[in-house]
């Protein structure tokens, strides 16, 4: 079975977080990350619920096999310890500030042979 890894730093859930849910928990073992609060203050947005509040939430959607704390914006740490085969995130980061983001992604999957798969947001 193939190890499945999305990050959220949301603090509301809508659609399209359902939606990369759904297609991620279809393609394996899914493991989400929740963004750390000093991360997403980084990433400049402030928190409106804490991460033991953003973590229950994702657990009660019932998507993931497991949930855990990414703790930098950059994924090289948590592709590290997590060793995903497939990760998933939203179409939305293709352009604009978030693409540094991608671009880390895209290096790290292709160093370890994983993919990157975009659902459209």
């Amino acid at each position: 079975m193939k190890k499945v890894y999305t990050c959220f730093c949301t603090d509301i859930i809508h659609e399209g977080h359902l939606n990369i849910l759904n297609t991620a928990k279809e393609l394996g073992y899914l493991v989400v990350g929740v963004l750390d609060d000093e991360a997403m203050i980084r990433y400049n947005r402030f928190p409106t619920i804490t991460r033991e509040e953003r973590v229950a939430m994702i657990e009660a959607l019932g998507r993931a096999d497991e949930v855990v704390i990414q703790k930098e914006i950059m994924y090289d740490n948590i592709v590290a310890q997590i060793k995903p085969d497939i990760i998933v995130h939203g179409d939305n980061w293709k352009s604009g500030p978030e693409n540094c983001i991608r671009e880390n992604v895209l290096g790290l999957m292709e160093k370890t042979g994983g993919e990157l798969l975009e659902i459209p947001y």
